[in-house]
């Protein structure tokens, strides 16, 4: 990642898939944003919509990254298969 970030949480695309050496250290889990989430904090969701309606005026869904336990300045990985099927 870059020094200077404008959204330092729109990081998706430095996850990796997870393989035997590298097991997962973030999950994906989706999140519903109800229409009274701070206006000032929206600029940090990195998929918001275009559209002339407000996207916010409805609840909105987006996918979060979790850290599976403390991570420090290590490569993210993350498995698409489902946690009951590991």
């Amino acid at each position: 990642m870059s020094p200077v970030s404008k959204n330092p949480f729109a990081i998706g695309h430095y996850v990796n898939n997870s393989n035997h050496r590298f097991g997962a250290n973030v999950r994906y889990q989706e999140v519903d944003l109800s229409p009274c989430f701070p206006t000032e904090l929206r600029q940090y969701i990195p998929n918001t919509y275009w559209t002339s309606m407000d996207p916010m005026s409805t609840p909105f869904r987006i996918v979060t990254l979790v850290a599976e336990r403390d991570l420090q300045e290590e490569e993210l990985f993350s498995t698409y298969m489902d946690a009951h099927l590991m």
